[in-house]
């Protein structure tokens, strides 16, 4: 795998998108950025549009960090089909998901929840008090048969009346990731995962959520081991 980059050549860790919108500012981070909601966003400079690096068969995660002016509207994420730079159709897709927030000395992202439609940009369930942005997570999956090469799309952002697209580029290398892992990759997980949607773990509903959560884990070729305990020594209740 080739790590991602963002416009500038110089990489920063973070960037603001130039020509912002009126009710939102949005920033994009790497993935593995552990930006504290409750802190203003970090801009350390500007950018025309994204841009990431990938192997075919890779997916290539981006942060988007939206701050609005005003905590009044639903949010929306709309990802224009990918076209490579003649013009031919792509089967490059892609998804966004809301990272969800915990306490550790101070906030920090570490799970993922599905996000479809329009939804509250602020989830009060994550109970973060003066909460000022919040992250979400954009993958772009890059098929095993798509061809080395700079492919094109863009990623609307609807928040209340308004829509801003920031512009994507993606550079797919003439490298191919096997289906079959040289390891064995297992995320455990401590308790069940119905918490944040105060689902009981007996029932049918926690059951499609927790199936949503493997069929998550297994497009990034790994596997998901939620045990029955917590770090508390509390245990499910199934």
């Amino acid at each position: 795998s080739v790590p991602n980059k963002l416009l500038p050549s110089s990489t920063p860790d973070r960037i603001i998108i130039a020509d912002q919108p009126a009710s939102f500012l949005v920033t994009t981070m790497p993935a593995s950025a552990k930006h504290d909601p409750t802190l203003d966003l970090p801009i350390l400079s500007k950018a025309e549009k994204l841009f990431v690096v990938g192997a075919a068969g890779e997916w290539i995660p981006v942060q988007l960090c939206i701050q609005p002016k005003k905590v009044d509207s639903d949010i929306e994420f709309i990802l224009d089909d990918f076209k490579s730079i003649r013009g031919r159709p792509s089967t490059i897709s892609g998804n966004v998901t809301r990272l969800w927030y915990t306490r550790a000395g101070r906030y920090v992202p570490e799970a993922v929840i599905p996000f479809s439609g329009k939804q509250p940009l602020f989830d009060l369930r994550n109970k973060i008090l003066n909460q000022k942005n919040q992250s979400f997570l954009l993958e772009i999956q890059v098929p095993k048969t798509e061809i080395s090469g700079d492919y094109v799309s863009g990623v609307r952002i609807r928040y209340g009346n308004e829509e801003f697209r920031i512009p994507i580029t993606v550079k797919v290398l003439p490298v191919v990731i096997p289906d079959k892992l040289s390891f064995q990759m297992s995320l455990n997980g401590y308790g069940t995962v119905g918490g944040p949607f105060g689902l009981d773990d007996r029932t049918p509903e926690y059951r499609e959520l927790e199936k949503q959560y493997h069929r998550m884990v297994h497009r990034h070729r790994s596997t998901l081991a939620l045990l029955g305990y917590s770090h508390s020594g509390t245990t499910s209740k199934d």
